[in-house]
């Protein structure tokens, strides 16, 4: 993750590429800049990878994500490891409902 508020997918082999600055993709705003947090990933039984983000504060950018209501104090959001015509990309799959509020 970026403190840009977006993602970035690397190769394990050649990080960055061939000069170390150019990552495989990068998804839009997710994210405000300088609130990213934690990441997660898992596979699935059907072999699909998937990403988990968390997000500070309500939704940021223009990344639409099935939604489980408003988050307007954060989420986690989630993206699916896909190939589109042989280059893999990070799409928007879902984002959490909000935290329950404590007192």
């Amino acid at each position: 993750t970026g403190n840009d508020g977006r993602l970035y997918l690397l190769e394990a082999g050649t990080l960055g590429g061939a000069d170390h600055h150019t990552p495989m993709y990068v998804t839009a705003k997710y994210s405000a800049a300088g609130t990213g947090g934690g990441l997660s990933t898992w596979e699935d039984d059907a072999g699909t990878r998937w990403i988990a983000a968390s997000v500070v504060g309500g939704p940021t950018g223009s990344l639409t994500f099935t939604s489980n209501g408003p988050a307007p104090t954060g989420s986690i959001v989630a993206f699916k490891l896909v190939d589109a015509n042989g280059q893999l990309r990070l799409a928007p799959a879902w984002r959490s409902p909000p935290p329950p509020f404590r007192r």
